[in-house]
């Protein structure tokens, strides 16, 4: 099988390109400078020179694929620059499928988000929920857009299959919650953020496993929750306390304060530099939000699996630890050489 995957060099395309090239596959990845791209090479992953922006850039490489992941996207809560997310969310998805469609490509596997839906107000989210609040980030408003369009093409005979990833969580992650799992290994976070809001945590492997299950034998034209398990912020640090034996603050900070201060950001964040984690838009998208999910369907039709939060917390808190460590080293060996 020839597979074409757009962002294979994120956190979770990088996964699927090297799963699908460990098992034989002939995975050729976009990138938009292969020459940072060396892990992937070294995994036997063909690289092309090209960008989703730029429709004709993935004509070659895409020529001839037995099936397509689309994963690219920008994944980031208070995103400076909105122009550039919705050309690579919105106008990005659009190029893909409508090439895709141009070559005839026998299937291709979206992958979307359970964002889409926003916030769920305490219900579980299944594939035909419908939106109850209004948008609070961009990222969130454009991938609802790219959603839109790969619905739009299934309903034109498109073979699309969508896949929704709830909350992912893993080793090599750089988001926002792994910021504060880092703040909370190294007792600097003096009050959790919101401990009320609910999500559905999903270890990055299950997503991996379930997008090439999606692709392997999803149904064409059908959606796919690629959730795991559904917990509280609070539930989430008390297992990160227990799991690496550090104390938890007991203090949280209510939604309807970080809503108040999202309020008060907004109007100082243009004219001073903030970290984005405190931005207006990061507040409000972590203000008593539900963002929970079933993910029965996959189970279902798919033989989708996901691991407990216990054992997935377990393996990322080993890994940031050993990262934590070497950094340590190389700080200490770096004052022994000045």
């Amino acid at each position: 099988m020839k597979y074409f995957i757009t962002g294979a060099t994120g956190f979770i395309g990088a996964r699927v390109a090297e799963k699908l090239t460990a098992r034989g596959d002939r995975v050729v990845a976009l990138a938009r400078d292969p020459i940072q791209a060396d892990e992937l090479r070294a995994m036997g992953v063909e690289l092309a020179r090209g960008d989703i922006t730029e429709r004709e850039s993935m004509r070659a490489p895409m020529q001839g694929a037995d099936s397509v992941i689309h994963s690219a996207a920008i994944y980031e809560i208070a995103y400076y620059d909105r122009a550039r997310m919705r050309a690579a969310n919105v106008d990005g998805a659009e190029n893909v499928f409508s090439l895709a469609r141009e070559l005839k490509i026998p299937r291709l596997v979206h992958v979307s988000t359970v964002g889409v839906f926003g916030d769920t107000r305490g219900q579980v989210a299944d594939e035909n929920f419908q939106r109850l609040a209004p948008h609070v980030t961009e990222y969130e408003r454009t991938k609802e857009e790219a959603h839109a369009l790969a619905q739009k093409y299934i309903a034109q005979g498109a073979p699309i299959i969508i896949v929704q990833p709830s909350v992912v969580y893993g080793p090599n992650n750089h988001d926002g919650l792994r910021d504060l799992m880092l703040e909370l290994l190294q007792g600097r976070l003096p009050l959790l953020p919101s401990p009320k809001s609910s999500y559905s945590f999903v270890y990055v492997d299950d997503v991996v496993d379930g997008i090439i299950l999606a692709a392997d034998k999803g149904r064409i034209g059908e959606t796919y929750i690629l959730a795991g398990e559904n917990a509280t912020m609070r539930v989430w640090a008390n297992k990160v306390g227990q799991i690496a034996q550090v104390p938890i603050p007991r203090v949280g900070i209510p939604g309807g304060a970080l809503k108040a201060a999202a309020g008060l950001v907004s109007g100082i964040e243009r004219f001073v530099h903030l970290p984005g984690i405190y931005k207006a838009e990061s507040l409000r998208a972590a203000a008593d939000i539900t963002r929970t999910a079933s993910s029965e369907k996959a189970r279902r039709e798919l033989g989708y699996r996901f691991r407990s939060l216990d054992e997935g917390l377990r393996e990322t808190i080993d890994w940031e630890r050993q990262r934590i460590d070497t950094d340590k080293r190389m700080q200490e060996n770096n004052v022994r050489a000045s």
